[in-house]
């Protein structure tokens, strides 16, 4: 917990009678053994305020891993993202990924203050919170909120430095970890011995106005890049016949709950924009959904993107498990970070919001005022197609988060606008990464000396731990040409990516039988392989949002039934892909085998699988084809 000054104490440094002093953190703390082995332990503890002005401290929870050849030459620490997420439970993961650099250095992690082991705190915040919620977590830290800023950070990775006895280390970081690792360059330049910055925020943190998310339309076109759209599909053309249409009236559509229950689902610009942007560029089974869901869209068919959506949003429960253990964010940090240090156009001293913002350009509350106008002043082309209030009063925006977030006076400082020391500097940066962009990648390692920049294709945000299976060898050989003074590859590609999934059928006369089994007969069996096709996505879509791939997960149907179960044993009840054909049983995803029933108003009968062939009978025919080929989801 924090540790903080008896109330005798508080009141006589309130009253001016003590002086304000600033905390010197140890030469070095002792490391003990751990689990597990060979990790070591130790506890850093550091000041809340380093100038003095507040009292307190938070005890930082730190890991040390040896180098894995046994003769360590230096020393690596490893920075998560979030801001507010937990480092400690991502120790292996972080050994693995850096594992070219952990070869003859000491990998070093701990848990940023308030988060995870680092005296941690809290304030009720759900992951997605409220608007009013996150008026009562900022009232609920109290002037604790304004001690998370990058340079925070910074200035206690320079403790933690200190405490493992290295004289230089050379820094990793994530995402918004970047953001304190830029932080830490500029103000201990002589201690960085070199940085791989991973998908990073750009140095100075998010910009309030999102200028920066410009790779939307770059996206979609590179998603049915080497024809691999079937038909008309063209996803950034579909999206720009679309929002007019939303504007105009919102697009309601069916969607299906994992119990099988329908509900409404309703879908408008601001909405679209994060279901698109949000999740998609973690989730590569869900982002080849999202071609042949606006095409759906535009035809008038709205149950594809509902369910896009939905998967993105968790919209009334549209996704039933339970998340993996392992890394963690910590929402009152992220808020505390995100709505501290982020310069919004208002004053600090702005009186914060009493009532949801919704991008209403004839709002003129101060802050939401003072935000349309900046959103106004900037270019449309940042936004398009989207408008810029549309952006900003999606659920990314950090403005939409902290509008209601009552700041303090302290000021985040100009480090961001500091041009960083001449060291060596690696910037992974995926293709297909929506939130930081491959483009913001290019202008932060162009502010280094010596930045490279490797391209990952097929890959969002988090290069090191997302990259497609095709794609990591050569990412991995692109750190380890870095950290042996070479030039890395500046593209990495693979041999096999995903492919979008075809559009959905809206009558089953509208599928082509395969060869071997014509009529009815033939339709309902192709019906069932697409069936199957499009549980296997989806399952895996939702299966990465919950970050696991043994555990058990249910989903709906896309126009009916449910599928629940885990990789290797799913079980189909009711599910309707195409109207008209009804499938019950059990599919295993991961051998591609399955054992069906099929009923509707299509043939009847069963229908087995094999990875290469497909058996059965339909309306009491027997058949026996060789099984069409069909894409396979990257779990």
């Amino acid at each position: 917990m924090i540790r903080r000054l008896s109330p005798a104490v508080l009141v006589l440094w309130a009253l001016g009678v003590l002086p304000h002093v600033v905390f010197a953190a140890p030469a070095t703390v002792p490391f003990t053994s751990c689990e597990p082995t060979p990790v070591l332990c130790a506890v850093v503890t550091v000041p809340m305020d380093r100038s003095g002005a507040t009292p307190g401290t938070f005890d930082l929870a730190v890991r040390r891993k040896p180098a894995t050849s046994g003769s360590a030459t230096g020393t690596i620490v490893a920075l998560t993202g979030g801001p507010g997420g937990a480092a400690i439970p991502a120790l292996a993961s972080f050994a693995e990924r850096l594992s070219a650099v952990h070869a003859t250095r000491d990998l070093v992690v701990f848990d940023v203050r308030g988060v995870g082991l680092s005296s941690p705190v809290s304030c009720g915040l759900p992951s997605l919170a409220t608007f009013d919620a996150v008026r009562r977590c900022a009232d609920a830290l109290g002037p604790v909120r304004a001690f998370f800023h990058s340079r925070d950070t910074a200035d206690d990775l320079e403790s933690v430095r200190i405490a493992v006895g290295a004289d230089r280390i050379a820094l990793s970081a994530v995402s918004y970890g970047a953001v304190a690792a830029y932080d830490y360059a500029v103000r201990y330049p002589s201690h960085v011995e070199m940085i791989i910055l991973d998908s990073p925020v750009a140095p100075g943190g998010w910009d309030p106005t999102m200028q920066e998310r410009v790779a939307l339309p770059r996206v979609l076109k590179s998603l049915c890049a080497g024809g691999l759209c079937r038909g008309s599909m063209r996803p950034a053309r579909d999206l720009g016949v679309l929002l007019p249409r939303l504007r105009r009236k919102p697009l309601v559509a069916p969607l299906v709950l994992p119990t099988g229950r329908v509900v409404p689902s309703d879908v408008i610009p601001s909405v679209l924009y994060s279901a698109l942007v949000s999740e998609s560029d973690v989730n590569p089974s869900l982002r080849a959904l999202i071609p042949a869901a606006l095409h759906a869209a535009v035809a008038g068919d709205g149950a594809p993107l509902a369910r896009v959506v939905a998967l993105t949003y968790g919209r009334g429960a549209a996704v039933a498990g339970s998340a993996a253990a392992g890394e963690s964010l910590n929402s009152a940090v992220n808020h505390a970070t995100n709505c501290e240090e982020t310069r919004f156009p208002w004053p600090r001293d702005a009186p914060p919001r009493t009532a949801a913002w919704k991008g209403d350009p004839g709002d003129a509350e101060p802050r939401a005022a003072a935000m349309t106008a900046a959103v106004h002043a900037a270019p449309a082309s940042r936004y398009a197609p989207f408008t810029g209030l549309e952006v900003v009063a999606s659920r990314e925006s950090v403005a939409r988060s902290c509008i209601a977030w009552p700041q303090t006076l302290r000021p985040p400082d100009a480090l961001g606008t500091a041009p960083p020391p001449d060291v060596p500097a690696l910037i992974l940066a995926g293709e297909h990464d929506l939130r930081t962009p491959l483009e913001s990648s290019r202008a932060i390692a162009a502010r280094f000396p010596h930045g490279q920049v490797v391209t990952a294709r097929y890959t969002g945000h988090g290069v090191l731990g997302g990259a497609p299976r095709a794609v990591r060898p050569c990412v991995t050989a692109a750190v380890e040409r870095f950290v042996a003074g070479a030039p890395a590859q500046a593209t990495c590609s693979g041999a096999t990516r995903l492919p979008p999934v075809p559009p959905a059928p809206t009558a089953l006369g509208g599928v082509s039988p395969p060869t071997g089994v014509p009529g009815d007969r033939g339709r309902t069996l192709q019906a069932v392989l697409l069936t199957l096709n499009d549980v296997k996505y989806s399952w895996a879509a939702a299966a990465s949002r919950l970050a696991t791939t043994s555990g058990s997960v249910a989903v709906g149907g896309l126009r009916g039934g449910r599928v629940r179960g885990s990789l290797h044993r799913l079980k189909l009840s009711g599910v309707v892909y195409v109207p008209g054909v009804v499938v019950n049983g059990t599919f295993d995803a991961g051998a591609a085998t399955a054992r069906i029933a099929v009923t509707g108003r299509g043939s009847r009968g069963a229908v087995r699988l094999t990875p290469t062939r497909a058996t059965g009978s339909l309306d009491g025919r027997a058949f026996s084809v060789p099984r069409p080929a069909i894409p396979t989801p990257l779990i």
